[in-house]
C-alpha cells in the first residue's frame, strides 16, 4: 500500500516524474512517466511506419482514452484525419489507396477497400475518408468506376459483364418456367418398398 499524499508530495517537488489518476487510495493509478513516454513513442513510431493508427491498438497499450491519447500525441503533425476507428496520415495513406482503385478499375476489376484500409476501420470510417477527400470520389468517377455500399469498387466494364450475365440467367430461367407451364401436369407412381 502507498500513500497518496506523499505520492502527491513527491510529483509536486519533482522528485518523482508521472501522473497521478484518481481521487482515492482505493481508485488512483500512478503512471510512471518513463511509461508513459514509450506509450506515446509506440504510437509516434507505428503511425510514422505505416500511415496510420488504430485505437484498439492504441488501447492494447494499456491507454484508457486511445482517441485522446493519440490526438495528444499527434497534435502537431499535418493531414491526418482522425475517423471513428483511428487515424490515417492523408500524405502517406492516400497516394496507396488511389493506386489500388486506379489499378483495378483499369484492370476491369473490383476492389473491396476494407482489404485495403486497416482492419478495424469499418464503413463509416469509409464514409468519412470519401466526405473529407472527395479527391477518391473522383478518381473512381473519371476512371469509370462506381462506388457500391462504400466498400466496394467496382469497374463499369466489370459491372456490364455482370449484368449481362445475370439477365441471361434471368431470361433462361423464364424460358425455363414458361416450358414448364406448358407440359401437361402427369403423376408419377410412387415406388413401394416392399
Amino acid at each position: 500500500m502507498f500513500c497518496l499524499g506523499l505520492i502527491v508530495n513527491l510529483i509536486r517537488d519533482n522528485r518523482l516524474h508521472g501522473n497521478l489518476i484518481g481521487t482515492t487510495k482505493e481508485n488512483s493509478i500512478f503512471y510512471p512517466k518513463v511509461y508513459t513516454d514509450a506509450q506515446s513513442e509506440y504510437i509516434k513510431s507505428f503511425f510514422n511506419q505505416n500511415g496510420y493508427i488504430e485505437y484498439s491498438l492504441v488501447r492494447n497499450l494499456g491507454v484508457t482514452d486511445p482517441e485522446g491519447q493519440t490526438k495528444l500525441v499527434l497534435k502537431d503533425r499535418q493531414h491526418i484525419l482522425f475517423l471513428i476507428s483511428g487515424c490515417i496520415d492523408l500524405l502517406k495513406y492516400l497516394p496507396q489507396l488511389e493506386i489500388n482503385i486506379e489499378q483495378s478499375l483499369l484492370s476491369s476489376d473490383y476492389v473491396d477497400l476494407t482489404t485495403i484500409l486497416p482492419n478495424s476501420f469499418n464503413e463509416d470510417d469509409i464514409d468519412k475518408l470519401f466526405k473529407t477527400e472527395t479527391s477518391i470520389k473522383d478518381l473512381i468517377q473519371t476512371s469509370g468506376g462506381e462506388l457500391l455500399s462504400n466498400t466496394f469498387v467496382l469497374s463499369k466494364n466489370l459491372q456490364d459483364k455482370i449484368d449481362q450475365q445475370l439477365t441471361k440467367l434471368c431470361e433462361e430461367y423464364a424460358e425455363k418456367v414458361n416450358q414448364d407451364k406448358h407440359q401437361p401436369f402427369s403423376l408419377s407412381p410412387c415406388p413401394r418398398n416392399l
